[in-house]
């Protein structure tokens, strides 16, 4: 069994400017039923910002700019393996 999560994604459209902002968080709670110790895992809260930017000028089309920053806090976390 594998700890529940939320993941939660809000953008916002900039027309004016062809351009996209948004943020995501990923809540999960910790991993506490595991047959070893060594695989527990304490629950984690990680935050990243994006933009996106597919400029609309005939000479850039089929070009898009994607920039993210992820894990804004800087949490220290581990992924339980699905191997």
């Amino acid at each position: 069994m594998f700890p529940n999560k939320l993941f939660i994604d809000a953008a916002l459209k900039i027309p004016m400017a062809s351009l996209s902002v948004g943020a995501r968080a990923i809540f999960a709670d910790g991993f506490t039923q595991a047959n070893k110790p060594s695989q527990l895992r304490d629950a984690y809260n990680v935050y990243g910002l994006y933009a996106v930017w597919p400029p609309t000028e005939r000479a850039l089309e089929g070009i898009r700019l994607d920039l993210g920053v992820d894990n804004v806090a800087d949490e220290d976390y581990e992924v339980i393996s699905t191997a």
